[in-house]
């Protein structure tokens, strides 16, 4: 593909870019893989040309990074995965966002689910 992300890998973008310029080898990614989920973002709609795309919105908030951290939590729809560069924390999705800016309070409620899980062990 040509594109690689800083890892060396095809990122993401790159990966529907070219599958959108090529149908015919992205049918045959398909085939061998099964699925193909389309990380693209707000522009996905534009880039695969459907109409009928809605966004969700999902927001992550960042913890500084814990070594000692090194396991993950799935709760409900709160989740945290630690990573060298910090700890990622989530628990957001809302359909039909388009907005761009970061939501303080749902910051706020997915750091509030946090501490009442740990809360709670």
């Amino acid at each position: 593909m040509g594109h690689k992300s800083t890892s060396g890998t095809p990122s993401p973008f790159m990966v529907s870019l070219w599958m959108a310029a090529h149908p015919p080898e992205a049918l045959e990614v398909v085939s061998v893989m099964g699925v193909v989920v389309n990380c693209t973002g707000l522009g996905a709609g534009e880039l695969c040309s459907d109409a009928e795309l809605v966004p969700i919105k999902g927001q992550l908030t960042y913890l500084l990074p814990q070594p000692e951290i090194n396991y993950i939590v799935l709760a409900g729809d709160l989740y945290m995965f630690p990573r060298a560069d910090g700890i990622v924390l989530g628990g957001t999705h809302v359909r039909g966002d388009w907005t761009l800016e970061p939501d303080l309070a749902a910051k706020s409620r997915v750091l509030a689910g946090h501490a009442k899980v740990f809360g709670a062990l």
